[in-house]
């Protein structure tokens, strides 16, 4: 009787044994089922990454090249405005350029030109200014000036009396020059010519 209740213990324990080992096997098939699931969530983290750091190089490039341009900008531009800004003062100078007067005595007299001998100014012996010089007709001291009349070119021509004290001023013209007349001429030099703006002829009495 005690055999056959040992015997059916044992029966029972391998029983129970092979049981919980069928029961054991498809939680392993599951922890392995399992895992090849959490490989895509790892994968997918990686990508993830992978596009963020290339999203940030891309706008760090595209902040770059933006800075890159605007620190260009001025420097690029710089030389253009300076050359526009230097080409616009000399067209200026040319449309305007600065008059001065000069003085002296006609030596000969062409269609819209005349010749002219200038009044030179010396430093007095005493140191007290400048006197007035005329040098001789064909003397080496002498300064001829080529005068260029335009048709705008004014005509005037100023009676002086008593030193400078009385000044009566008339219209004059072109054919009223000859050689020997005074005359003071206001305008510009253009090369060796001088170009008359306003003719000045002056008749001491």
């Amino acid at each position: 009787m005690n055999r056959r209740y040992m015997f059916a213990a044992a029966v029972l324990s391998l029983m129970i044994i092979a049981a919980a080992g069928c029961g054991n096997t498809p939680a392993a098939e599951n922890s392995s089922t399992a895992s090849p699931q959490a490989v895509p969530a790892a994968e997918a983290t990686a990508e993830d990454a992978s596009q963020q750091g290339q999203d940030d190089g891309g706008s760090e490039k595209d902040g770059a090249n933006r800075e890159g341009a605007e620190n260009n900008g001025p420097e690029s531009t710089a030389p253009e405005n300076k050359e526009a800004g230097n080409e616009a003062a000399g067209n200026s100078e040319a449309e305007n350029p600065e008059l001065i007067f000069i003085g002296g005595k006609v030596r000969s007299v062409s269609q819209d030109s005349f010749v002219l001998s200038r009044t030179l100014y010396e430093e007095s012996d005493g140191g007290q200014g400048s006197v007035v010089v005329m040098p001789e007709a064909g003397s080496p001291a002498e300064e001829l000036v080529t005068i260029r009349c335009m048709d705008s070119t004014v005509f005037l021509r100023w009676t002086i009396k008593g030193g400078g004290e009385d000044i009566k001023e008339e219209e004059a013209a072109f054919s009223e020059l000859q050689d020997g007349t005074g005359l003071e001429a206001q305008g510009y030099f253009d090369g060796d010519d001088f170009i008359a703006e306003k003719v000045i002829i002056e008749v001491y009495e």
